[in-house]
């Protein structure tokens, strides 16, 4: 038996999701607790490789016409598996955790796996189906996807500055300029949408959006990416948080509190069994914190338009509702 290592590191190294088995019938925690999340590895060991579905053995096997041609249809197969399992994380993120509706995508991707293992060692048929799941799952995607507000928060942030003097729109904005950009919609219909800087990955931007998709709440966070990550964490980072009502800082501070702790333990945690106490650690342990009135008239992100800040509500089982 003969294992391609080099298509297995790709896949490591291009895998979004990590693989974890829903067991039982428990309620999932995080996106990587629900089935048919993980990448795609070809494994090095024996007890790994009979651990494959009878497709991804093929395709872990697959060998070109032309020998050494890293782009043919082994990579090809490889590529949209990867593409497939992006889509499918990204699908069950903006859907509501444990809802029917997420169950149906589940019950879809099973379906579309074991059709592809019913493809045998026919490479094409591999393919083509692995292109039309990508076709299908991206087209349920587009409509759940809410585009950024951006007239939106230009009207809320208009004339704000930050502390530098900086424009706050700039930043928001900056913060922003990836795409897609990643979100969870949760139970209530509410959606936590962020971004990046492509460039600098630590300034980052989120907003919370009403089911309407009406801006409830506007963030920056500087530093905090992966901040928790170094063998001795130092600085936290900061987190400013900007609400269009002053009735809703509440309700979307733990959500913003549990996102900043994903952030800074680079995202993507299940917060279960040894993963809980890292979890734990940093909601504990939040970034520096200060939270703003849109509507004050000095808008200004200093102390004449703070708001109080109440108890920390967050909850650790959270975190793991973001994967990035």
């Amino acid at each position: 038996m003969t294992i391609s290592l080099w298509k297995c590191s790709s896949v490591t190294l291009l895998g979004i999701f990590i693989s974890i088995t829903l067991t039982g019938g428990a309620a999932a925690k995080s996106v990587g607790d629900l089935p048919y999340t993980g990448v795609m590895e070809c494994g090095t060991t024996p007890a790994q490789y009979q651990a494959l579905r009878p497709a991804e053995k093929v395709i872990c096997n697959a060998v070109d016409a032309t020998p050494d041609d890293y782009y043919g249809i082994s990579a090809h197969m490889i590529q949209y598996d990867m593409f497939v399992t992006s889509s499918y994380g990204h699908l069950l993120s903006d859907l509501p955790m444990d809802s029917p509706a997420q169950a149906q995508v589940i019950a879809e991707q099973k379906r579309y796996l074991e059709q592809r293992d019913a493809c045998g060692k026919n490479y094409q048929c591999i393919l083509q189906t692995e292109k039309k799941r990508l076709a299908e799952l991206n087209a349920q995607r587009k409509p759940l996807e809410r585009p950024l507000p951006t007239d939106e928060i230009e009207r809320l942030t208009q004339g704000w500055r930050m502390a530098t003097g900086k424009s706050l729109t700039e930043r928001l904005l900056d913060g922003f300029d990836i795409s897609p950009l990643r979100r969870v919609t949760f139970a209530n219909g509410q959606q936590l949408i962020w971004g990046f800087q492509p460039d600098a990955a630590p300034i980052q931007s989120a907003a919370v959006l009403s089911p309407q998709g009406k801006t409830l709440a506007l963030a920056t966070s500087d530093g905090i990416f992966r901040s928790r990550l170094g063998q001795q964490p130092g600085d936290k980072g900061t987190l400013r948080v900007y609400v269009s009502d002053r009735q809703h800082s509440d309700s979307v501070l733990p959500l913003f509190l549990s996102w900043a702790a994903a952030s800074s333990l680079g995202f993507n945690q299940s917060c279960q069994g040894q993963s809980r106490h890292k979890c734990e650690a940093a909601l504990k342990d939040p970034p520096s914190l200060a939270i703003y009135d849109l509507h004050c008239q000095a808008r200004r992100s200093n102390a004449s338009c703070a708001l109080p800040l109440q108890g920390n509500q967050a909850k650790a089982q959270d975190i793991g509702l973001f994967w990035n």
